[in-house]
């Protein structure tokens, strides 16, 4: 008697899953002890089931026998014994499990239930502190959690910034955002711009046309960082000087932005200290500004030197910054 190619297939796969029964259920997992263990209050005991489905999921050659990524019940079980049991543990991890199971239950079978009433209720009352304290990862899970539930809170604003929105945005979510702005227009506009007599002329001319003040800023730096040479004779240390010689060392670039700045209507400091190049240490003056809720700093001088760097000193950090410049106290 002849077998089909695919008979003799079946058949092979028929006697590998009576070799090895996992493969039978190798992308489902039975909640069925769990779902039981869960409504008679026992939720030590169901945590300690999920425990054991996931330090299983792993076959002996290493394999992923199953994945519960997918499995809304996983989700519910471990988070909702959480929150019954008050152990949440890592609010991060916990917020992290809360998007998920909002994603994964479409039909609201879990997410309506009263444990995650309070949870929500929780979330609100960690968001304040949250972005006080610039903590911008957990905050988005949180305000994520918070509008699949369809409440938009002012909070997501402060995270999730538009350009209208940007002077609201906590610090963290502002630096993401203007370090990942499109600025080839306004660059190309400023490198356009033809020196004027004086340096009120100049702040003008560059910053007529934008309405908000890092779009000014940038185009006084990006004039400035390609219109200034260092002046390796070191003679040059005023700003005024500095703009009518076109050169100047770098308290002639830090003045000068800081007029340039201020006649743009913008919140500029000078700082001083010390900085290393890599080579050497020595004096250093560079700038810091104010946006929103945020301080920001720049080095007209450097990226002047080093034209790669453009936008790297532009709006850095102060922890970004702190790895070479070393403010004076």
């Amino acid at each position: 008697m002849m077998v089909s190619k695919s008979c003799f297939s079946f058949i092979l796969l028929l006697l590998q899953l009576l070799a090895n029964p996992s493969l039978a259920s190798s992308n489902s997992i039975s909640y069925e002890k769990i779902a039981k263990l869960h409504k008679r209050g026992k939720y030590e005991k169901v945590l300690e089931q999920i425990k054991l489905i996931e330090s299983n999921r792993f076959g002996k050659d290493g394999r992923l026998k199953y994945s519960y990524r997918n499995d809304v019940q996983y989700y519910h079980f471990k988070l909702s014994s959480r929150i019954l049991l008050n152990k949440i543990g890592s609010w991060k991890e916990s917020i992290g499990l809360y998007n998920r199971l909002l994603i994964l239950d479409s039909t609201k079978q879990f997410a309506t239930q009263e444990a995650y009433h309070k949870l929500n209720q929780q979330i609100r009352g960690l968001l304040a502190t949250s972005l006080a304290r610039n903590q911008l990862d957990v905050t988005r899970l949180m305000v994520n959690a918070l509008a699949r539930q369809g409440d938009t809170v002012s909070a997501y604003r402060k995270v999730y910034p538009t350009l209208e929105t940007l002077p609201m945005a906590c610090k963290g979510a502002l630096a993401e955002f203007l370090k990942g702005y499109d600025y080839t227009f306004i660059d190309k506009k400023a490198l356009a711009v033809k020196k004027q007599a004086t340096i009120s002329k100049q702040a003008w001319e560059l910053s007529k046309d934008y309405s908000y003040d890092f779009e000014k800023a940038r185009a006084i730096y990006i004039w400035i960082v390609n219109n200034i040479i260092y002046d390796y004779t070191y003679r040059i240390y005023d700003g005024e000087t500095t703009f009518k010689k076109g050169t100047g060392v770098c308290s002639g670039f830090s003045y000068l932005f800081k007029l340039m700045g201020e006649e743009a209507g913008l919140k500029i400091n000078r700082i001083t200290g010390m900085a290393n190049n890599g080579q050497k240490t020595d004096h250093h003056a560079w700038n810091s500004i104010h946006f929103g809720e945020g301080t920001f700093l720049l080095d007209c001088t450097w990226a002047s030197c080093v034209k790669e760097k453009t936008d790297f000193y532009y709006l850095v950090t102060e922890k970004e910054l702190s790895k070479t410049h070393k403010a004076e106290k």
